[in-house]
């Protein structure tokens, strides 16, 4: 009897192993995120107006609106700043907590990633799934930058989570529920955080196909209930403090952070003007590396899975190409507005990464690439 022990113990062991890799890919990730953390001070353009906007906060206690030297800033709602104040409170010093709300977001958005993907894949390609997430040239530069994208794009990821969670996986109506809470506290992080509704589309196609679980029209009803709840939360409060107060300021924020910063900047921006062919041409080719050198091999993988009807494919692909013409439509334009896409591409790409590291043809073309870009960053100008 003693001699088949070792069998019988084998399954335990290969889950403490399992368990003991997936913690350590955890606090690699983290550490390779954190990396820098403390050792600068806020950049221009973006960081140092959100650090003072934070600091003021903490120093006159006035929340809800926020100010930057005594002047009212109207261009953000506050959530990304209360969550940078929140950092700074807790460290004691800007250099240390000004950064932090974009490493919790983009670990966050890293373990969103990779769980998702070992529910539908297994933990081998969730793990290959984490290490592209984290070598995607975007995703990574974001995560050691103090702007709110970082933190958006945590909060579209956990809305795209809970929907493809609940279509694919389990239906539990606990996961649709928080996809919608969190589109409420991505719109409250910056306007466009409704993007995970991109979904929907390619979820109603294949429902109709019996390939997905879909919500009765009463859960859409709850859900979005569920979102103007958690837009209410602030925009109420506001609205009613800007309207019946004395001061005009707050007045003028009001209106501009309902009207100028959201509807009037999609439809007729006013900077950062680019052609709608900038997204294709000028930060994709980038933003996505390495994972667009795999483009080549990779159609030919999503062509097959279309015909197979999969939409653990084909779900998260259709709502990049509809983020991509949402903002390409808009005559304003920024290479940062697509980051909440790179999570998707991810899922889109997860099951393929095995085989596309096999490719001799991919692995040429990548050596060259990183040969090329290390010449031209050490090539004297």
């Amino acid at each position: 009897m003693n001699s088949f022990m070792p069998f019988s113990l084998l399954p335990i062991t290969v889950v403490r192993h399992t368990r003991f890799f997936w913690c350590l890919f955890f606090l690699g990730g983290f550490v390779i995120l954190a990396i820098g953390l403390g050792l600068r001070d806020p950049w221009p353009a973006d960081e140092p107006r959100f650090a003072l906007n934070a600091l003021e906060m903490l120093k006159t206690g006035q929340f809800w609106f926020p100010h930057r030297a005594g002047e009212i800033y109207p261009d953000k709602p506050p959530v990304f700043m209360w969550a940078m104040a929140i950092g700074i409170a807790l460290t004691g010093s800007v250099r240390w907590g000004f950064m932090l709300p974009s490493l919790l977001a983009a670990f966050g958005t890293l373990f969103l990633v990779a769980d998702l993907t070992k529910r539908l894949y297994g933990i081998r390609i969730a793990l290959l799934a984490g290490v592209a997430l984290l070598s995607t040239f975007q995703f990574a530069l974001q995560a050691r930058t103090a702007q709110i994208d970082m933190s958006l794009t945590f909060f579209t990821t956990l809305g795209a989570y809970g929907f493809l969670r609940y279509s694919l996986i389990d239906a539990k109506n606990i996961w649709w529920y928080v996809s919608w809470i969190a589109m409420g506290i991505g719109i409250l992080t910056k306007g466009v955080g409704f993007l995970p509704l991109a979904l929907i589309p390619g979820w109603i196609l294949f429902y109709k196909q019996g390939v997905v679980h879909h919500p009765a029209w009463k859960q859409y009803i709850k859900g979005f209930s569920l979102l103007i709840l958690t837009v209410s939360l602030w925009v109420v409060p506001m609205v009613l403090i800007a309207t019946f107060g004395d001061d005009s300021s707050l007045t003028a924020y009001r209106d501009n952070i309902l009207f100028k910063q959201t509807g009037e900047r999609y439809a007729n921006s006013w900077h950062h003007l680019n052609p709608w062919y900038y997204y294709l041409a000028s930060v994709i080719p980038w933003a996505w590396l390495p994972l667009i050198l795999a483009f080549p091999w990779l159609i030919k993988h999503w062509q097959r899975r279309l015909r197979r009807r999969d939409a653990k494919i084909w779900m998260p692909l259709s709502a990049i190409l509809l983020i991509l013409l949402f903002f390409s439509l808009s005559p304003g334009k920024r290479g940062v507005y697509i980051l909440p896409t790179i999570p998707l591409l991810i899922w889109a790409v997860a099951p393929s990464i095995p085989g596309l590291l096999q490719q001799k043809g991919l692995n040429y073309l990548a050596t060259f690439t990183i040969i090329d870009l290390a010449q031209q960053q050490w090539t004297p100008r």
